[in-house]
């Protein structure tokens, strides 16, 4: 740097003293610029990567996964993108984002986030940011600034996460980069200075490599081009840069090439290989400064982030998550005996004790100076030691936040499709088809290339209704049901102890199969002089997913939704109450069973024939007998008892399709133990004149299931049998 000719002031005046003052600031707001953020990009996404990990090594423990859809890569994509993105664009209300990035839970009230210091102001000339002084001289904390879209004006949140999700792919991707953020927000908290709400600009710097950036010569071009129009100022600032610059210098003369003072979130995001999370970062995202930022190599041979997390922690509201993980942060930072800023030094306090004691100017703390020596193993382990404890536990956080999010938009199950088919006479078949509508996002919340302009949300369900044909009475039906909604290519997963299906108030016998399609089979039968009749179909399932329990509703959520033609979604703030939900049994359904006529035979041509002899009138065709019988899968004793039609009885039906026995490929065995009777309601009555002591028992898996003992065996009981055999008030 050259001679600098500083023009002659009067250096005990307010206006040198304002000015020098001024300059300082500017000075070294070069630096402070880029670092108000916590963790940096590699560390942010590293953190996100290892939540849905521990999400996925806890849904292994589970017999059914819960949270698989978090992992799919379009998802988990999109989350890993948020995450590094919420230390940059877009501003919002006037200011940048990393302002509202710090958070101290046991703050007064209205200063629990960063305080506002008037040498913020410097950084719109020399980086064209957006500063703002907010109202109460505070900036809003993390906490509100992830969770309250109304206080903080911000959709890069909670609330604007829960109001994108919806039915479709693609809302579902917005719904998760804003979750990014969040978890971002969330993952804050574990760094001391966010905790403290101390802002620390050089915690990501590294002296002397930053030395040229700071100091030299697009600093000075800088200068001049913004801020030529204030008297004095380029000329004592450049004389400043000169000074700092030759101080600074000077502490590295000599030093090797391995010798630099490094921050505490550079030390850590120097830890992690790029290699890690490069998938998640766009090529037209970032500016290439900001690419080159992140593939920068790490220096030296640093240890490998240890924050691979052990357990979800669960809280029951977003606003607990931000409170304890503070909290825990500021224990850990004490117990370590570490002191924030952590591994930085505030520019004034450093000058004063080394080099100007006469030089205090400024009333503000600038955190500049970093202060953790690379080749000082002791000094780094100390901060690499506290840091793998403390992102571990944002890892777990994260985890637990994320699912509390997807408890919160899970959507109740519905019936999306029923076929019932009677070979190639009876046929009733019905889906239902999305109907979608683009919901914009306004220009102001969003910033990137890869984010979307608008993406579609299910605003209807209409039903598809192919050709029907009735059935008839006396042959099998088989009935196939399918819920939804569909995430991707999986169906909704049902427990499959909760479907009950009910056809004319005839209990289905069925079973979850693969897919998460239901299958069932049934022969439908009239009264006697009964030639046809409608039956409605009575659906009633729960989901297996676990849901936000909402105030006053303990099912809500789990339920099938009766009327599906109007989607069902949470509202984005608490309690998060459902629109459009009608909890309860899907009843949208009849069909029509008629008689089977008699078949006869065509009458050939009438030919001339002897005589015969007189013979007896032929008896009349015989009605529909009802049985009793067992039905057995397997050896041993035991089986069901059950009453039906003959033709019931007759029909055949493999084990695997009767829930009640398993998956075996074999037929049910039947042994019928009584019977023809005319009516049903004869059988039924004979059968409980068959049985004793008939009850239910809680059997696990299974629920409340039917029995009686007949014989010294106990059997189970078929719905029928049960309804008519067992008094209300057995156990």
């Amino acid at each position: 740097m050259g001679n600098i000719d500083l023009p002659v002031h009067d250096k005990n005046s307010r206006l040198w003293r304002h000015r020098v003052r001024i300059a300082i600031l500017i000075v070294f707001w070069g630096v402070l610029v880029p670092d108000l953020h916590a963790w940096y990009d590699k560390v942010h996404t590293l953190v996100i990567l290892e939540a849905v990990r521990l999400l996925q090594r806890t849904d292994q423990t589970r017999i059914v996964p819960f949270y698989k859809e978090i992992a799919e890569p379009r998802f988990l994509k999109k989350l890993g993108m948020g995450a590094w993105a919420e230390d940059h664009q877009p501003a919002v209300r006037g200011n940048e984002r990393s302002f509202r990035h710090y958070y101290d839970p046991d703050a007064a009230e209205g200063q629990r986030g960063c305080p506002f210091y008037y040498h913020y102001y410097v950084w719109g000339p020399i980086e064209n940011a957006k500063v703002a002084k907010p109202v109460s001289g505070w900036y809003d904390g993390a906490r509100d600034w992830a969770l309250n879209d109304i206080k903080t004006g911000n959709i890069l949140n909670w609330a604007g996460a829960i109001s994108a999700y919806d039915y479709t792919d693609e809302s579902k991707e917005v719904a998760y980069f804003r979750l990014g953020h969040v978890g971002h927000l969330l993952a804050d908290m574990s760094e001391s200075d966010h905790a403290l709400n101390i802002p620390h600009p050089g915690s990501g710097k590294i002296i002397p490599d930053t030395l040229e950036e700071v100091f030299g010569e697009p600093i000075l071009r800088r200068i001049d081009a913004n801020l030529s129009y204030i008297p004095y100022l380029p000329d004592a600032l450049k004389y400043l840069l000169a000074l700092d610059y030759a101080i600074l210098k000077s502490l590295f003369i000599g030093k090797g090439p391995e010798d630099k003072w490094i921050g505490y979130e550079g030390l850590i995001e120097n830890s992690v290989d790029f290699g890690a999370v490069q998938e998640y970062f766009m090529e037209d995202d970032l500016t290439a400064g900001g690419m080159g930022y992140v593939r920068k190599p790490r220096i030296g041979n640093p240890p490998e982030p240890m924050i691979a997390g052990n357990e979800v922690e669960r809280f029951a509201t977003p606003e607990e998550f931000f409170d304890e993980l503070a909290r825990l942060t500021k224990r850990a930072t004490a117990l370590a005996g570490l002191t924030a800023a952590l591994g930085c030094a505030d520019l004034e306090g450093f000058m004063d004790n080394r080099f100007f004691p006469t030089l205090r100017l400024l009333h503000e703390p600038i955190y500049i100076i970093p202060t953790i020596r690379m080749t000082n193993e002791e000094d780094t382990g100390r901060h690499y030691a506290l840091a793998w404890d403390l992102l571990k536990k944002a890892v777990e956080y994260d985890a637990g936040l994320f699912e509390l999010f997807l408890d919160v938009v899970n959507p109740p199950p519905y019936v999306r499709s029923l076929s019932l088919v009677q070979g190639s006479k009876g046929r009733y078949e019905r889906e239902l088809s999305d109907v979608t509508v683009d919901r914009e996002i306004e220009p102001a919340n969003r910033f990137y290339p890869s984010e979307r302009e608008s993406y579609p949300v299910v605003s209807k369900r209409e039903w598809v209704l192919p050709d029907e044909a009735d059935f008839v009475t006396g042959e099998r039906v088989d009935v196939t049901i399918a819920f939804g909604p569909v995430s991707g290519a999986r169906s909704k997963p049902i427990d499959p102890n909760s479907v009950v299906v009910k056809i004319g108030g005839q209990l289905v016998s069925g079973r979850l199969a693969d897919g998460g399609t239901w299958e069932g089979s049934f022969v439908p039968e009239l009264p006697e002089g009964v030639s046809q009749r409608d039956f409605n179909i009575e659906i009633a399932a729960k989901d297996i997913y676990d849901h936000y329990p909402r105030p006053g509703l303990p099912e809500s959520g789990y339920e099938l939704d009766a009327e599906p033609e109007s989607p069902a979604k949470s509202t984005f703030r608490p309690p998060y109450n459902w629109d459009h939900y009608n909890p309860g049994a899907d009843r949208n359904h009849t069909i029509r069973v008629k008689r089977e006529e008699e078949k006869r035979e065509e009458e050939e041509p009438a030919e001339e024939r002897e005589p015969r002899e007189p013979t007896a009138p032929a008896d009349p065709p015989a009605r529909t007998a009802f049985l009793i019988w067992i039905d057995k899968c397997g050896e041993g004793p035991g089986g069901r008892i059950h009453a039906g039609s003959q033709g019931e009885f007759e029909s055949k039906l493999r084990c695997c399709d009767e829930w009640l026995f398993g998956k075996s490929q074999n037929y049910v065995s039947k042994q019928r133990i009584s019977g023809p009777f005319a009516t049903l309601a004869d059988a039924i009555k004979e059968g409980c004149g068959m049985i004793s002591e008939a009850g239910y028992r809680n059997v696990l898996g299974w629920g409340a299931v039917p029995y009686a003992s007949m014989g010294g065996v106990t059997y189970l009981l078929d719905e029928d049998l049960a309804g008519a055999c067992i008094k209300k008030d057995s156990p």
